[in-house]
């Protein structure tokens, strides 16, 4: 877990101090002040950020280089290995099992490329260029590229790589390194350090001599000074070399009068941040930063250090100081804030602006302080811990709890008033001005006071009766007071109120108000709200920010709000309030990063925050007085880039920073796991970054995930996706992925659309068969019960021809024969006769009626033996030849259609025997798996054209029977005649309407019906 602790420039100020006892004594020959009570020393002094990472948070150890890739990750290279570092965490090299290992471990420099790559060079083991896109190209001297080891690497201007490689000079050219020292004018003696400025001149070093070559030399030239061993050099922004003299002194390269430099004992490095200040690693004996020509100042393990054995230093592009220790990693940050050093701040300061600029300031132990323009001076005896108030005469008013009196310095005099009895040895938690400019106390728990001149007690009905913990008077004179429970009090000309909160809108103690944009603000311990419309509206902060604990608030010249909170200093621009509040606020943060330490106050002295006429805001926070000016504060200076670390797919590492994948695609039934890592690289606030990221075609809007880096996913679908992640910087600005990740899931076989296709196909002939099925059974069930009836008719028919039918032939015999007995003259003959005749035409009508109900059912499973014996009936062999012929293999006929087709051959057959005077007739049956067909033909005379077209002779309906029954079993009747060749009818039936289904499961299901039926007439 990364610590981060906060470290100050202990400035010593000569200057300043000398000018601050001068101010002093004119400020008191004039006023009359009295002298302070003893030497004081404060000064104000720029914060200097400083964090720690030592081996416990996964921080490397005997760090001995360091280098920042143009995608802003820092290299640390140390005898045990390479590492980078996001900011977060630590990743030994190689990363993955993607990267390519490095020839050695023992690294001594590192230099970053313009693309994106890093030089490495090893103790032994040559120099090793590794890419951009994960490959490693090594030089060594066993390969004849390079040297055997490698101490410091340079870039030239004109993009000609430099190092100092076994002590000696070398050029990288034709993708090898070239000794250059042998031919440039430089001694065999090792090389201490090689730096190029910003003309291009390059400089390098041995024992006791400095050498240089300007741009495009090909010679080095002995510069003239005086050296002892010059083991590093920088150049400062206004062009100034300083030199780094090991074990003598750092200096510029040419001394200016007054200052020869600071003396050093070891071998010392260098980094330079923009501001021109140097950072010295002072190899045993910590850090020193160094504020050319104000002041210096040591760093140890008593400071924080990480280790005081320093041996790597280096600057990043966000003007931040990394030092390698050998116990750890070590970053400086210096803010534009400052604050108050060389005197012990305890608990709260107090502060109130003074109106002809500047700020009064109260700390607990300490002489009453006047703040100006970063001179610090103090007046006056020791006083407590209690709030301040200055009037618009100049003068300061407090109620000190070490003397329990009203003290107050007008003029430079200060004055002591004794309080009210009724609150002897009671403390002042507030502090200010009445509407006609009378002092307004607070004092718990004795309510409110005022002071005129005399003490009175306020006693108001309009107003709670406890005592306010914050007062404020506005520019209309207006006196506004905060409470507990987020209660406000308000004296005006109409008199006095109370605004009460609702429990969602309650400020909690109201500690602190403010006029902005000419309205008031009130804020406190829940947050900020402001005055319109006769009630206080609460505001809300964009990005899920939260006011919290607020006990002070002013408003900048520039317009902008400030708000010292619990959580730091928060800042809304001006343009945020000149829009709509109702909606959330965006805010700028800031806190110990940009050198805002401490927190502020949550009860008295309040308020913690106020505006100095000259611009800056000044600010009491936990044993710290700080000193902002609104306009150069500042946050993250360059913005994080977001990078793939990694892509697992089943634990297996399919890309990496080094071998970027912007496209992968497997089969959903191989997936189990698939695992992004992905890093906003900051090395100046990464904890302020957060993510969010959405797998476009599975999630459905954006993941918020906080600071959490991985994303994981299973059971995919097969489909494209595209994966995408966002990271949120301090400002609250979102940034994407450059290259977002292109996911295709393959589906397997049974995922395919043809696959689903034909199972879907399938589905489709299971169901048709299903419903075949169904209405075979159906079929076979309906022809089952056709076949019951047409017994059932046989039996009625057999019973009628062998009993009724014969008993009523008998029956006329008997009549006929006695009707023959009687007298031809007798009168009843006659009508007995009549009467035996009609009996006869009922007998044939009933023969006949029984002929057709055996007609309807086939007795014969073969059609051609029933058109035998139909045939037989009609007594046809008598007069023509007559046959039936088939063709193809015989199948079982549907019974209703045999039966039809029955009907149709005797009605052609006796066509044929009454009207075609033919000589022979014939009916042929041809069988086929697509249809049944029957022809009836004849070599009679034909049919005249005329019936044939109308298919109708007068007075017959012999052809319109024939063709409503060829209908009813869904055929097609087709009838050709000529002239003298005879007349052939055939009937056309397709075969699913024609033969009955005699497959297996059908045999199964009628034996399985007839087990059924036997069943059931055995139960009856």
């Amino acid at each position: 877990m990364k610590r981060e602790r906060i470290r100050f420039d202990r400035t010593f100020m000569l200057g300043c101090l000398l000018l601050q006892i001068l101010f002093c004594g004119s400020y008191s020959l004039a006023h009359g002040e009295p002298r302070p009570a003893g030497p004081f020393s404060g000064v104000m002094a720029p914060v200097t950020a400083h964090t720690t990472w030592l081996e416990r948070d996964g921080a490397p150890t005997d760090i001995a280089a360091i280098a920042q890739t143009t995608d802003g990750f820092l290299w640390l290279g140390t005898p045990f290995g390479l590492y980078r570092f996001d900011g977060t965490q630590f990743a030994s090299y190689p990363v993955t099992t993607l990267s390519t290992p490095l020839p050695s471990n023992d690294v001594t420099a590192l230099l970053s490329d313009r693309e994106g790559g890093l030089w490495i060079g090893y103790h032994a083991g040559g120099i090793s260029h590794l890419r951009v896109n994960g490959a490693v190209e090594s030089y060594s001297l066993a390969s004849r590229l390079g040297p055997n080891s490698a101490q410091k690497f340079v870039y030239a201007a004109d993009g000609t790589l430099w190092a100092i490689g076994d002590n000696h000079l070398y050029r990288f050219e034709a993708n090898h390194w070239e000794n250059f020292g042998n031919r440039s004018g430089l001694p065999d003696d090792p090389l201490l350090t090689l730096f190029i400025d910003r003309s291009g001149t390059m400089w390098t070093s041995t024992r006791g001599r400095l050498f240089s070559m300007k741009e495009g030399g090909g010679h080095f030239t002995p510069y003239p000074t005086q050296t002892f061993m010059v083991v590093d050099m920088a150049q400062m922004p206004d062009g100034e070399i300083w030199i780094c003299d090991a074990w003598k002194t750092i200096r510029p390269l040419h001394p200016r009068e007054g200052h020869r430099g600071w003396e050093i004992n070891g071998y010392v490095r260098m980094a330079m941040e923009n501001s021109g200040d140097l950072w010295l690693a002072q190899d045993y004996r910590g850090v020193t930063h160094l504020n050319w020509p104000h002041s210096s100042i040591a760093l140890t393990k008593e400071e924080g250090l990480t280790s005081e054995q320093t041996n790597a230093i280096f600057a990043d592009r966000d003007n931040n100081v990394w030092v390698g220790t050998s116990r750890g990693l070590d970053r400086f940050h210096s803010t534009q804030v400052k604050h108050l050093i060389h005197t012990r701040v305890e608990y709260y300061p107090e502060i109130c602006a003074a109106p002809e600029g500047g700020a009064w300031i109260g700390i607990l132990s300490e002489p009453i302080i006047f703040a100006s323009h970063d001179v610090v001076r103090a007046v006056g005896t020791e006083v407590g811990s209690a709030p301040i108030l200055c009037r618009d005469d100049g003068s300061v008013w407090m109620v000190d709890p070490l003397a329990n009196k009203l003290t107050s310095w007008t003029h430079g005099r200060m004055a002591r008033i004794a309080l009210p009895p009724d609150v002897h040895l009671a403390s002042a938690h507030a502090i200010g001005l009445d509407r006609d400019g009378a002092l307004l106390m607070a004092f718990r728990p004795y309510g409110l006071w005022r002071f005129d001149g005399s003490w009175t007690r306020v006693v108001d009905a309009g107003l709670p009766q406890d005592e306010p913990l914050s007062i404020f008077r506005d520019s209309q004179r207006r006196v506004w007071l905060g409470y507990e429970n987020g209660i406000i009090g308000l004296r005006d000309d109409s008199g006095s109120r109370t605004f009460v909160p609702t429990a969602d809108s309650s400020l909690g103690n109201v500690l602190a108000f403010t006029v902005a944009d000419g309205r008031v603000w009130a804020a406190g311990t829940n947050g900020a709200s402001y005055f319109e419309l006769g009630a206080f509206h609460r505001i809300s902060l964009a990005r899920s920010g939260v006011l919290r604990g607020v006990s002070g608030m002013v408003q900048d010249y520039a317009g902008n709000l400030w708000f010292n909170t619990g959580g730091g200093l928060y800042r809304i621009l001006h343009a945020q309030l000149t829009s709509s509040l109702e909606q959330g606020l965006e805010y700028d943060r800031f806190d110990d990063r940009q050198g805002v330490e401490g927190t502020a106050t949550q009860g008295d002295p309040t308020p913690s925050l106020v505006l100095d006429k000259a611009g800056p805001l000044w600010a009491s926070t936990t044993g710290a007085l700080l000193e902002i000016d609104p306009t150069q504060i500042m946050q993250t200076v360059t913005k994080p880039l977001l990078v793939m670390e990694r892509l697992l797919l089943n634990g297996s590492v399919v890309g990496d920073r080094e071998h970027p994948v912007s496209h992968i695609a497997f089969k959903g039934t191989s997936l189990k796991e698939l695992e992004i890592d992905y890093s906003g690289v900051d090395l100046s606030a990464p904890e302020k970054i957060r993510y969010r990221y959405m797998l476009e075609g599975k999630d459905p809007s954006w993941q918020e995930v906080g600071d959490r880096r991985q994303a994981f996913y299973d059971h995919l679908s097969p489909g494209h996706y595209t994966f995408r992640v966002s990271e949120s910087d301090d400002l609250g600005q979102w940034t994407d992925l450059t290259l977002p990740l292109s996911v295709v899931v393959q589906p397997a076989f049974y995922e395919t659309y043809w696959f689903m296709l034909l199972m879907a196909l399938a589905v489709i002939g299971i169901l048709y068969l299903a419903y075949s099925l169904r209405v075979r059974i159906v079929t076979n069930a309906l022809r089952l019960k056709m076949q019951e009836r047409a017994n059932e008719r046989l039996r009625i028919s057999r019973e009628l021809h062998d009993t009724l039918l014969q008993s009523i032939h008998g029956l006329m015999l008997r009549f006929h024969f006695a009707t023959n007995e009687l007298p031809p003259d007798e009168p009843a003959r006659e009508p007995l006769q009549l009467a035996l005749q009609r009996a006869d035409d009922a007998f044939l009508e009933a023969r006949q009626r029984i002929e057709l109900l055996r007609d309807e059912v086939p007795d014969e499973p073969h059609f051609n033996q029933q058109l035998f014996q139909m045939a037989q009936g009609l007594d046809i062999q008598s007069c023509l030849d007559f046959a039936v012929n088939e063709e193809g293999e015989p199948r079982v006929i549907v019974g209703k259609v045999q039966a039809e087709l029955c009907r149709i051959a005797r009605e052609a057959l006796i066509n044929t025997m009454n009207h075609a005077k033919a000589t022979n007739a014939r009916v042929s049956l041809i069988y086929s798996s697509s249809d049944l067909r029957m022809r009836c033909g004849d070599n009679g005379v034909g049919i005249p054209e005329e019936i044939l077209k109308r298919r109708q002779r007068p007075g017959h309906w012999g052809l319109v029977g024939i063709a409503e029954r060829v209908a009813t079993i869904d055929g097609k009747l087709t009838i050709r005649s000529t002239g003298g060749a005879g007349t052939t009818l055939e009937i056309k039936i397709p075969a699913r309407r024609a033969y009955r289904n005699d497959s297996t499961w059908c045999r199964i299901l009628r034996y399985l019906n007839r087990r059924r039926d036997s069943v059931r007439s055995l139960d009856k």
